[in-house]
C-alpha cells in the first residue's frame, strides 16, 4: 500500500511547480459577487492530491519540457479547475453531503448555487488554458470535458442492475481517465515534445486513470471513512459502479441488487466472493499497461516518478 507521505516523495520533482499551481489556483477563482465568491473560497479548502497537475507537470519533464514554465504551470492549473468544476456537478447528481471531510458546495449553498459555482469554475478553467497559449489544448479539452458529460450520462441511463463491466470500464475512461490521459498528452504537446512522447504518455495517462478509478470504488466500498473524508459505500448509494460489485453480481449465490444491502453485509460478501481482490488485480494490470507505456520515453527522474505514481494509483490507502 502507497501512503501520502510516498506520494509526496514521488512528486518532489515538480514539488516547487506544484507550488506554484496552488498560487495560481488561490488566485484564478476570485468573484466579488456572493455566493460565488463565498463558494470559490470554499473551494481552495477541498483541495486534493493534486493528481491531474502532477500528471502534466511530471509529462512535460519526461517529454524534455521546461517544467517552471509559467505558460505549463497555468495550464496544470486549469486542469485541476477542470477537475473541480466536474467535482461540483457530481456532488449536485449525487446529492452529496461531504467531500475530502468538509461540505460540498451543494451541501453549504444549495444545487442551484452549486450549479452556477460549477460554471464558473469551468470558465475560470479554459480562461487559464488560453492563458497558457496553445490553441490545440483547448479544443482537446473541450472533448474530453464533452466526453466526461457522456460518461455521466451513460451513468445515469443504466441502472445498476443493467450493467456490465465493460460499461463499467467505458463510464470510468470518460469520466476519469479521458482527462487523465489529456492532462499527460498536453503537458508533452505545450512544451513542444515529440508526437511520439506524447502519444506514450497519453497510453500512461489512460491506463493510470483507469487503475486509479478502479481503486477508488474499491476505497468506497472497503476503506476508512476517516481517511475518505466521506462515508464508507456512499458512491454505491448514489448508483455508482463498482467493479468488484460487479464481480460479486455475477458470483454463484449472490444476491439480485447487492448494491441494496447494508454496508456491512456487503463488504461481507465482497471479501467472501474475492471480488475486491479482483478488482485489486485488475487495477494493478492497468498500472502495469501503464508503466509499460513510458519504456518509450528517454531515462529521467520524471519517467520514474511517473511510474510510482502508477503504482499509487493501483495500491494507495486514500
Amino acid at each position: 500500500m502507497v501512503n501520502a507521505v510516498e506520494l509526496r516523495q514521488s512528486l518532489s520533482p515538480v514539488r516547487g511547480g506544484l507550488a506554484r499551481v496552488s498560487e495560481l489556483l488561490a488566485g484564478a477563482l476570485g468573484s466579488d459577487v456572493s455566493p460565488l465568491a463565498e463558494a470559490s473560497a470554499h473551494l481552495t479548502l477541498l483541495s486534493g492530491k493534486m493528481i491531474r497537475p502532477a500528471l502534466c507537470l511530471l509529462s512535460a519533464g519526461a517529454a524534455g519540457g521546461d517544467v517552471s514554465a509559467e505558460s505549463l504551470l497555468l495550464l496544470a492549473a486549469a486542469l485541476e479547475l477542470l477537475h473541480t468544476a466536474t467535482l461540483i456537478h457530481d456532488d449536485i447528481i449525487d446529492g452529496s453531503a461531504l467531500r475530502r471531510g468538509r461540505p460540498t458546495v451543494n451541501a453549504r449553498w444549495g444545487d442551484r448555487a452549486a450549479l452556477l459555482a460549477g460554471d464558473f469554475v469551468f470558465a475560470k478553467a479554459f480562461r487559464l488554458v488560453c492563458a497558457a497559449g496553445d490553441g490545440r489544448l483547448t479544443a482537446d479539452l473541450a472533448s474530453v470535458v464533452a466526453g466526461m458529460c457522456e460518461g455521466e450520462a451513460i451513468q445515469m441511463q443504466t441502472s445498476p442492475a443493467h450493467r456490465d463491466e465493460a460499461t463499467y470500464l467505458d463510464i470510468i475512461r470518460r469520466k476519469t481517465a479521458g482527462l487523465m490521459s489529456a492532462c499527460c498528452r498536453c503537458g508533452a504537446v505545450l512544451v513542444h515534445g515529440s508526437a511520439e512522447d506524447a502519444a506514450a504518455l497519453s497510453r500512461f495517462g489512460l491506463a493510470f486513470g483507469l487503475a486509479y478509478q478502479i481503486t477508488d470504488d474499491n476505497l468506497d466500498l472497503a476503506g476508512d471513512s476517516a481517511a475518505l473524508g466521506k462515508p464508507v459505500a456512499s458512491d454505491v448509494a448514489s448508483g455508482a459502479p463498482s467493479l468488484a460489485l460487479f464481480h460479486l453480481a455475477a458470483s454463484p449465490g449472490a444476491p439480485p441488487d447487492p448494491s441494496a444491502l447494508p454496508s456491512g453485509q456487503l463488504l461481507d460478501l465482497l471479501r467472501s466472493a474475492g471480488s475486491l481482490d479482483y478488482a485489486t488485480r485488475a487495477a494493478r494490470r492497468h498500472a502495469d499497461d501503464a508503466k509499460a507505456a513510458l519504456e518509450l520515453l528517454s531515462p529521467s527522474r520524471y519517467r520514474e516518478a511517473l511510474s510510482a505514481l502508477a503504482d499509487f494509483g493501483c495500491c494507495r490507502d486514500r
